[in-house]
């Protein structure tokens, strides 16, 4: 806020009308961003209900996990009385923990392809484009050519640029 200290000589008093005339004069543009409307607030929301969404889709693999281990718990419960039902909760587990593992690597790769494109916009935004367009393009083009991350850097972005 010391932009506003030139707005005033030496501590002197100024009325609402006198500080607007000359922060006016000063060409001092000063919006209040509590109202959303400096800043936009769909660019805010559309990334929150992208989480929102990844959120209620881990929930639902949560739920779909626990019910499968209530269904195996309970299957080898009675399994314990009839020899029979052993061999059937035994496929289940299998079927389970291969469904499990096939979750697993779409998450990691979903996960790896949200790093990289979190990576391209991070180095796209060191450059400067002609427009929004540009940029656009640029960015997805870039995803397009599924660049390998090692660590936190990515292999041929340089090359691609």
């Amino acid at each position: 806020m010391d932009f506003l200290k030139s707005l005033f000589k030496d501590g002197e008093s100024l009325t609402y009308d006198e500080l607007l005339a000359k922060a006016q004069e000063a060409k001092m543009n000063v919006v209040d961003i509590s109202d959303g409307k400096y800043l936009s607030r769909e660019k805010y929301n559309d990334k929150v209900n992208s989480l929102q969404g990844t959120i209620d889709t881990l929930n639902g693999q949560i739920k779909t996990r626990d019910d499968d281990l209530a269904n195996l718990q309970a299957t080898l419960m009675a399994a314990q009385a009839d020899a029979g039902k052993l061999a059937e909760a035994q496929t289940a587990l299998t079927s389970l923990q291969g469904q499990y593992e096939s979750d697993k690597q779409a998450w990691e790769a979903q996960r790896a392809q949200q790093a990289r494109e979190f990576a391209i916009r991070e180095k796209a935004g060191e450059l400067k484009f002609s427009s929004a367009s540009a940029k656009r393009a640029f960015l997805a083009d870039a995803n397009a050519k599924n660049f390998q991350m090692d660590g936190d850097k990515l292999l041929g972005y340089s090359d691609f640029l």
